[in-house]
């Protein structure tokens, strides 16, 4: 699996109307060069939203093709790529010289190159596509780490403010939850880890609330005419945005 990500500099005030022929300059290879799921019975060559396109394939010669097909376009100026900007990222089974995780299955350098210059390879760092932090494992479990270690600290600082019980349900509804919202929607978090950050939350909901610690925290989340405060918990909240 070879996957490659590209910025495009466009300066068209229509983005749609740019980009459109680049995915019709490529439609004849896609076919061809596409990463093929076996189970889904589908082929995935490439997506773009706005400047961002990836393309994936099967092999880092399938993926060249593409970029290369793509350097065609550089005379036009506004669809010139930004090789600063572009990553790359392969993963197979490769010998140990390659692998710079030391195992059999592992992600390597597949060494393209875009307008002269090589990709840079997403290794030790992530590479933000979409909004999405990519790392060189594809695993979120730094994500995880960062989310919950940011909820934690978000949580606490409101703790300490001076602001009365209430109020503070009041800026864990509507500001800390909902500040979550975007990583609870575009990364396939464990339904184990969402119920830690519930755990997190409880005992401070509790503590604003003057509910005794043994009490069921149901009466949080519960809807209004079920006598309920009706706050978003992390885990349903999460479920309700995928």
């Amino acid at each position: 699996l070879c996957l490659s990500f590209f910025l495009l500099l466009s300066l068209s005030l229509g983005l749609s109307l740019s980009f459109n022929p680049l995915f019709d300059y490529l439609a004849p290879q896609l076919d061809q060069l596409g990463y093929i799921f076996v189970e889904a019975k589908s082929r995935l060559s490439s997506t773009g939203y706005a400047d961002d396109i990836s393309c994936i394939t099967p092999s880092p010669q399938a993926n060249q093709t593409l970029l290369s097909l793509t350097e065609r376009l550089s005379w036009t100026q506004t669809m010139k790529a930004k090789p600063p900007k572009c990553f790359s990222l392969a993963r197979a089974q490769v010998d140990s010289s390659r692998s710079f995780q030391g195992l059999r299955y592992s992600s390597y350098d597949p060494h393209l190159t875009i307008n002269g210059v090589e990709l840079k390879f997403v290794q030790h760092d992530f590479f933000k596509f979409l909004g999405v932090k990519i790392y060189h494992d594809l695993k979120n479990k730094k994500i995880r780490e960062a989310i919950l270690q940011s909820f934690q600290a978000m949580m606490s600082t409101l703790d300490q403010d001076l602001i009365t019980g209430p109020m503070k349900l009041w800026v864990y509804h509507f500001f800390i939850a909902s500040r979550f919202s975007w990583d609870l929607m575009v990364y396939d978090l464990t339904v184990s880890f969402l119920k830690e950050l519930d755990a997190v939350a409880n005992v401070f909901l509790k503590k604003w609330s003057g509910l005794a610690k043994p009490a069921n925290v149901s009466i949080f989340y519960r809807a209004k005419d079920r006598f309920g405060l009706h706050l978003k918990q992390m885990s349903c909240f999460s479920k309700k945005l995928q």
